[in-house]
């Protein structure tokens, strides 16, 4: 696989809706976007990951739902559409904003989770201009494509576009997925 591989396409129309309906809530859990982060431009929604106190925890980490994510109908149904399509265990699941002009910088996910979890990459909102980028290639997807990356090599992404650019990452354990 190169850094990232497109997997299929799924509405996510509805899941927009929901996501600008509740955007105040991005950023309640900043795991990710504290000062000097990669990941500092953006805010996060936590739909599912381990226990907030058992986050810098070494080694393997049990995920769960966070309450808001069954707040989110067609977000959990798009969650579950990818899910029939993957098949494995889920792990943790995030919904990213960037706002106009906003980059998340090169990074590489390093940690227990990264290392044995596959990502894809769901594009909710994501004007002309939005990329993530990777040393072998750009993808500016159109909303709703499904992508698998490789986080293990460099990865960033730049919104060039006019508006903010929202996007969902979902894991899935790698000795449970059966996605070829």
């Amino acid at each position: 696989m190169s850094s990232f591989q497109k997997v299929c396409e799924i509405d996510v129309s509805a899941m927009k809706a929901e996501m600008e309906s509740i955007a105040d809530r991005f950023g309640e859990i900043p795991l990710r976007t504290f000062d000097g982060s990669p990941h500092e431009e953006s805010t996060d929604l936590w739909l599912r990951y381990c226990p907030v106190e058992e986050v810098h925890k070494d080694g393997p980490i049990e995920c769960e739902w966070y309450p808001l994510a069954w707040t989110l109908p067609c977000t959990i149904n798009v969650i579950m559409n990818l899910h029939r399509i993957t098949g494995g265990d889920l792990g943790g699941i995030l919904v990213t904003k960037l706002p106009k002009g906003g980059q998340i910088k090169p990074h590489v996910d390093k940690s227990w989770h990264s290392d044995n979890h596959r990502k894809f990459y769901v594009p909710v909102k994501n004007g002309k201009g939005a990329k993530f980028c990777f040393e072998d290639g750009v993808i500016e997807p159109e909303e709703g494509e499904v992508y698998e990356f490789d986080n293990s090599i460099p990865h960033w992404v730049e919104n060039d576009s006019d508006d903010e650019r929202i996007a969902m990452i979902v894991c899935v354990e790698k000795e449970s997925c059966h996605l070829q």
